[in-house]
């Protein structure tokens, strides 16, 4: 289990997001639509979760990632980094695998 801290800076405000079997995560990039997608690398295989979404909620707190879960984007074995290409939504992601960046 690993922790997130989440500044976000529209509401001024810095909190903690637990995420449940997530160990390490590389890089946070951001959809056209506000949610976050979090480079999470596991080893053990080609079905392991390598990239993962948290859908942005609407909270009265303004926590919006507190109570998020996380759905895998795509699967394989390790994942250096991930982005979002903002002109198509298109989210890209190194794969160490096989050395190459794949487009979901």
């Amino acid at each position: 289990m690993g922790f997130l801290r989440v500044l976000d800076l529209e509401q001024e405000m810095i909190y903690t997001k637990k995420l449940d079997n997530i160990n390490r995560a590389t890089t946070i990039t951001w959809t056209n639509d506000g949610d976050m997608i979090l480079a999470a690398p596991q080893n053990g295989g080609a079905k392991n979760r390598n990239n993962i979404i948290l859908k942005r909620e609407n909270s009265t707190d303004g926590q919006d990632f507190k109570g998020a879960s996380w759905v895998a984007l795509a699967r394989g074995n390790a994942c250096n980094g991930s982005m979002v290409l903002p002109q198509t939504g298109e989210l890209y992601f190194k794969s160490s695998c096989n050395r190459q960046c794949v487009q979901i």
